[in-house]
């Protein structure tokens, strides 16, 4: 009786789980299980997983990462746009924001929050009556919440928000709800170009722009993805990632 030997690449698992480092000194203990698009994924070994720009991580493990996944760097083109500096309120004190070096995806992410931390509440204003309000992100617990940061000005920002409209009943059907923030200074374009897309999730008008200085946002557009416990596990993704990303954060843990 012949005998069929298939020859089989298997991938030690000491390639892939490890401790990773990052540029800022911080290690993560896990599992890399993906790599596409210049984002990687890690499962940790606390529990959850995170993801990251390649740029994130020191030159040896971005290179250990290219090694494993040779495809992982083709990506969508950058948009990378810098918004105008936002106005301080007159009733708040705000610390200068810190420009971060831009990470290989061509985003420069947040300033001030990373992956792994909880974000603020958002605080925009009624435009109506202009009255300031908050919106508390621990409503959306449960699931994944895409917060989307955008300015009429920005053909950019408007291009993303777009392609993300068509993904959305996809997202929203599978557990990812959208929400925006505007940061217009006139009122009648946040109101004009909301209308103009059909306003498929709710946006914040932020005009002082108090919300992008509390997050450290840096550049337009900026897509924050927030997994379903209210902790950051991507800083900035494109909208051709959020079905991807959709199916990893939403599948049975192991």
């Amino acid at each position: 009786m012949w005998k069929v030997i298939l020859a089989v690449t298997l991938m030690p698992l000491s390639l892939l789980a490890r401790t990773w480092e990052l540029q800022d000194g911080s290690k993560i203990e896990g599992e890399l299980a993906s790599y596409q698009n210049g984002m990687v994924i890690l499962v940790k070994d606390s529990g959850g997983k995170a993801m990251f720009s390649i740029g994130k991580f020191i030159a040896s493990d971005q290179a250990h990462i290219r090694e494993i996944f040779p495809e992982g760097d083709k990506q969508p083109a950058s948009r990378t746009i810098t918004p105008q500096k936002p106005k301080k309120p007159t009733t708040t004190a705000r610390e200068p924001q810190q420009q971060q070096q831009p990470a290989k995806s061509g985003h420069p992410g947040l300033s001030k929050l990373t992956v792994g931390t909880v974000p603020p509440n958002i605080t925009w204003r009624i435009p109506s009556t202009m009255e300031l309000d908050e919106t508390r992100l621990n409503s959306f617990t449960g699931k994944l919440l895409l917060v989307q940061f955008w300015a009429s000005s920005v053909p950019q920002s408007l291009q993303e928000m777009e392609k993300v409209a068509k993904l959305y009943p996809q997202l929203r059907a599978g557990g990812m709800e959208v929400i925006g923030v505007n940061m217009d200074t006139t009122r009648s374009r946040f109101e004009s170009y909301n209308k103009k897309l059909g306003e498929p999730w709710k946006s914040y008008y932020d005009p002082e722009r108090v919300t992008a200085a509390d997050w450290g946002v840096t550049a337009l557009p900026t897509n924050v993805l927030i997994d379903q416990n209210g902790t950051i596990v991507a800083e900035h993704i494109y909208a051709e990632q959020l079905l991807s990303a959709l199916a990893y954060f939403t599948q049975p843990r192991r």
